[in-house]
């Protein structure tokens, strides 16, 4: 019938992901962040207004800050694009905006830097996780 056979029991695409409960994702997002809290790895940053990403004033943050060599993740609030845009070309450093956080993006960095917007957002999104 078709040119070339068939192929008994081939092979069959599988889903890879699998379903990890919201509720379970932020009580994990929860311990990691308040292990990065207890090391003294977490910092708190007071963003001033920034009219056009400058990549200076991130340059030279770590050092400043007493922060140890490592990967650093800045989280912004979504309205800091143009911190964002600073940050972006800053070798050993990445950023994520405070609603798209998870924990593995915790773990995957030696140390946490977060603006007040940001932890405001973060700490808003864990409550409603605790109240169910």
């Amino acid at each position: 019938q078709f040119r070339g056979g068939g192929r008994a029991h081939g092979a069959k695409t599988h889903r890879a992901s699998i379903h990890f409960p919201h509720r379970l994702r932020r009580l994990v997002l929860r311990a990691v962040l308040s292990d990065k809290l207890r090391d003294g790895r977490l910092c708190i940053l007071s963003l001033p207004a920034i009219d056009r990403p400058a990549t200076q004033r991130f340059e030279r943050f770590p050092q400043r800050a007493g922060l140890p060599a490592g990967k650093i993740l800045f989280v912004f609030e979504p309205e800091a694009k143009l911190a964002h845009l600073s940050v972006c070309n800053l070798p050993n450093v990445s950023s994520k905006r405070a609603l798209s956080i998870t924990a593995y993006d915790v773990l995957a960095t030696r140390t946490l830097v977060l603006t007040e917007k940001a932890a405001d957002l973060i700490a808003n999104r864990l409550k409603e996780a605790a109240r169910g």
